[in-house]
């Protein structure tokens, strides 16, 4: 059984531009507002739990997609581009 996630470190990924977790228990409770970044913390653990998996990174820029274009019209590359928008990038 692979050991649990003690804390997480989020930077650049979906809308959250950065976040940290500590101290995370076998049980963990996400709370938030409407767009507020529960569901990114989610998927950013998914492509952590499958990270040299193409198919499971494009399964999860699919499963969502952003308000002005949907991602059916967007290749898989800017598909995964979704994922880490440059706007959200320090330093940017």
């Amino acid at each position: 059984m692979p050991l649990p996630i003690e804390h997480l470190d989020i930077t650049a990924f979906r809308g959250l531009r950065h976040l940290k977790l500590e101290k995370l228990g076998r049980v963990n409770l996400l709370v938030g507002l409407n767009d507020s970044g529960k569901t990114s913390v989610l998927e950013a653990i998914a492509l952590l739990s499958r990270p040299l998996d193409p198919v499971w990174w494009l399964r999860i820029a699919h499963q969502r997609e952003p308000s002005q274009v949907p991602l059916r019209r967007l290749s898989r590359t800017e598909r995964l581009r979704w994922l880490f928008p440059a706007s959200a990038q320090p330093g940017v």
